[in-house]
């Protein structure tokens, strides 16, 4: 494989912040049994779409509702209230009072910038 000079720049930048992270890069990829490569690629390449992950963790409940995920909008602009109180029994009065994901991921990048 040959890298396309025009992704170089990028490649150091991003290297270079995986390099600051490699600890806990490693710790990962031992945990679940991957390559630290991979664990590393997949950090960069996915890190804005973290909230896409928590949801399907969750599940896709709220989807089929129409309604966003109060799993991981909840404390955002974006949440409107509505919430599963069980599994499968949804409640569209009632409002999640814990933070969802996103909400807690972006304020823990915000304190605790690396």
């Amino acid at each position: 494989m040959k890298i396309d000079s025009k992704y170089a720049g990028e490649i150091n930048s991003v290297l270079g912040s995986i390099g600051s992270r490699m600890s806990y890069i490693d710790e990962i990829a031992r945990k679940a049994d991957l390559p630290r490569e991979l664990v590393a690629a997949i950090w960069y390449r996915e890190n804005s779409a973290m909230a896409a992950f928590t949801e399907a963790y969750n599940g896709f409940g709220y989807r089929n509702k129409n309604r966003a995920s109060a799993y991981v909008l909840a404390g955002t602009q974006y949440y409107n209230g509505g919430m599963y109180v069980a599994d499968g029994t949804y409640n569209a009065s009632k409002w999640d009072s814990r933070p969802g994901t996103l909400a807690l991921m972006a304020e823990m990048t915000r304190r605790f910038p690396s």
